[in-house]
């Protein structure tokens, strides 16, 4: 048998209930449960901040640039 290895192990553990979390650093109601990241579970908490950053990152609002091209009316 092989031993455990590190990759098997879920980047962000969420938890659910039906009742609301007392220790949650977030938490979402959807569909009469509660979805949420324990506040004391340090390694969840950095992989989903991480993930919001890259979304923060990706979503600028900026419309991309156009090129301009100049045609001579010679």
């Amino acid at each position: 048998m092989l031993p455990p290895s590190p990759w098997d192990e879920p980047l962000v553990r969420i938890h659910s209930s039906k009742e609301r979390p007392a220790e949650a650093n977030t938490a979402v109601h959807y569909h009469d449960y509660w979805f949420w990241i324990d506040d004391r579970d340090m390694k969840s908490k950095s992989e989903y901040l991480f993930i919001l950053v890259l979304f923060s990152l990706a979503e600028t609002g900026v419309a991309p640039q156009t090129p301009v091209i100049t045609v001579p009316a010679n």
